[in-house]
């Protein structure tokens, strides 16, 4: 038998999770003497991790930048930088932050304003969701901070629309209604393309709901899942799109 006691082992390990939650993972471990004539396994549990869902940790964020931030014009962007502290909260690049999932600063800009966001509710899988909560959260703060009141026009999987409205007074109540209706429709997609044609119909009519609606905005932001909705952001290709 081999005594454990008395002796050290570091390990350098890195666990990766798609989604939150809380975890226990056991670790084996395998020892052999210098001449390999002598092999231990001992299972080894590791404490609790707790990992954080995007969309949360998003919103948590979203909640302290809101309540410290005052509405401010975005900028033209010609570099971007880690976010370190003491750098000002009016200088965070909400898109980058949302794609690498950390806090990122944009450099050397100046103003310009949109303030509508087109939100596809629906996601292929959980982890798409949480993503797609994630980047909805932040693109919803950026439109507050950069115009004071943000209209989210709620696209679903059935074709319905709906819109809600968030400011600077409702915005935890207003983006945990958004986040309400997001939904996992749990299908796969086979590369993306609608290959013979089934699903033309379908986008044309939803397009001509849609483009009603796109008219009566100003400079709007289309966000969903990009397994999803690729097709709309080529279709219109004058608007521009966050995907998850």
């Amino acid at each position: 038998d081999y005594d454990f006691k008395g002796s050290e082992l570091h390990v350098d390990l890195t666990a990766s999770y798609e989604l939150g939650g809380v975890y226990n993972p056991e670790i084996k471990l395998t020892l052999w003497d210098s001449r390999g004539l002598i092999k231990v396994t001992k299972i080894l549990k590791h404490p609790q991790i707790i990992v954080t869902p995007r969309t949360q940790w998003a919103l948590e964020t979203a909640q302290d930048i809101v309540a410290k931030a005052s509405a401010y014009g975005i900028e033209e962007i010609s570099d971007i930088r880690e976010y370190t502290p003491g750098d000002s909260l009016r200088r965070i690049h909400w898109k980058k932050t949302a794609s690498l999932e950390r806090l990122i600063i944009k450099l050397l800009s100046e103003p310009y304003t949109f303030s509508n966001l087109v939100l596809f509710t629906y996601a292929v899988n959980a982890v798409k969701l949480d993503k797609l909560g994630s980047v909805a959260v932040l693109a919803m703060t950026q439109a507050v901070l950069l115009s004071g009141t943000a209209e989210v026009i709620l696209v679903k999987s059935n074709g319905e629309l709906s819109s809600v409205k968030v400011t600077y007074s409702n915005f935890t109540d207003a983006v945990k209604q958004v986040l309400a209706n997001l939904e996992n429709i749990n299908i796969k997609t086979i590369g993306g393309g609608d290959y013979v044609g089934y699903l033309a119909p379908l986008q044309d009519a939803l397009l001509s709901k849609l483009n009603p609606v796109l008219s009566g905005l100003r400079r709007p932001i289309i966000v969903g899942d990009g397994d999803l909705i690729n097709w709309i952001c080529a279709r219109l290709s004058n608007l521009d799109c966050v995907l998850a």
